[in-house]
């Protein structure tokens, strides 16, 4: 859920808000996600989790799917 929101409010708050932009986002949510994961895997008491992985990058990709399913019907997306 937060990948989802994150990538959501994060495109809402960009001033262009073409294709370029919502990838560049879900990219760098992805990294984020994978940051943490890389992080939790030196710390004693957590580890890395591959499908906490899959379901960061889920959540990002649903939220742009669902952002270019929402601009196509109101407003096609800029390139």
């Amino acid at each position: 859920m937060f990948y989802f929101t994150s990538v959501v409010l994060l495109y809402l708050s960009v001033k262009n808000r073409t294709k370029k932009a919502l990838a560049t986002i879900t990219i760098a949510a992805f990294m984020y996600g994978f940051l943490i994961e890389v992080v939790q895997y030196f710390l004693p008491y957590r580890s890395f989790s591959l499908y906490d992985q899959i379901a960061n990058t889920m959540g990002a990709l649903s939220s742009a799917f669902v952002i270019l399913l929402i601009g196509s019907k109101r407003a096609p997306l800029k390139n």
